[in-house]
């Protein structure tokens, strides 16, 4: 259950992750600088379109002086491409002051929306740092919740394993005290049956040198009764040959 919920959490990150990477592409400095490109580009158009058209006019009227002069023939003729190329200045000067204008203009207004793009590109990135640190210190918060969570799962894991291991060594001694009187009971049964088997042997061994010592008392009986009868005999033998010696000075 723990390593469901650590799938989770994980998943429910990576999830924020994604968003979150979403939002910092939609709002990332891109844009303003796509916005600056976009204004870089339409100022140079307007400003190479007006510098265009006023080299182009420029031309024309140059050409057009020019085939005046081809075709001056007198004076009145001389004075009159005078005019027109006074009038062709004049113009010209008129041309340049109004181009002069809308470039400044042009340059006035790109240089005011440059600094507008400049001032929403600072903001966006102090808004950018804003959120990019509070997403940081969500990451951590998560990280701290995910690590408390992992200690708990650790520590139960940890209790479980002890208890576990408790209830092991207390049948592992269970076992061993059965074992024990098993061993125990063996051996009493074991001890009782060698006393019982000395006992049995020792009453045969005493019942043989019970025996062995009747038989060596009968023995030794009957060589005393035939050392005293001997004796007896030999004796009575001494006591006639004594009193055959003492009977014969009589005669």
């Amino acid at each position: 259950m723990s390593s469901e919920k650590s799938r989770n959490s994980s998943d429910h990150s990576a999830k924020q992750s994604t968003n979150s990477a979403k939002e910092q592409v939609d709002s990332s400095p891109d844009k303003p600088l796509r916005a600056y490109g976009s204004l870089t580009t339409d100022y140079y158009e307007q400003l190479f379109s007006t510098q265009f058209d006023a080299v182009r006019d420029f031309a024309e009227k140059s050409l057009a002086q020019s085939r005046s002069w081809l075709e001056v023939r007198d004076s009145d003729s001389f004075q009159k491409v005078v005019e027109e190329q006074q009038n062709a200045i004049r113009e010209m000067s008129e041309r340049l002051m109004e181009d002069t204008k809308k470039i400044n203009a042009l340059s006035q207004e790109y240089l005011k929306e440059s600094q507008q793009l400049a001032m929403e590109s600072m903001q966006v990135g102090r808004m950018q740092l804003e959120e990019n640190m509070q997403q940081g210190k969500e990451q951590v918060e998560a990280n701290m919740q995910q690590g408390k969570e992992r200690f708990k799962d650790n520590m139960q894991q940890g209790k479980e394993q002890v208890e576990a291991n408790i209830q092991q060594g207390k049948e592992q001694f269970k076992d061993n005290m059965q074992q024990g009187k098993e061993q125990f009971k063996d051996n009493t049964q074991q001890g009782k049956e060698q006393v019982k088997d000395n006992t049995q042997q020792g009453k045969e061994q005493v019942k043989d040198n019970t025996q062995q010592g009747k038989e060596q008392v009968k023995g030794s009986t009957q060589q005393g009764k035939e050392q005293v009868k001997g004796n007896m005999h030999k004796g009575q033998h001494q006591a006639d040959n004594s009193n055959k010696s003492t009977s014969k000075p009589n005669n």
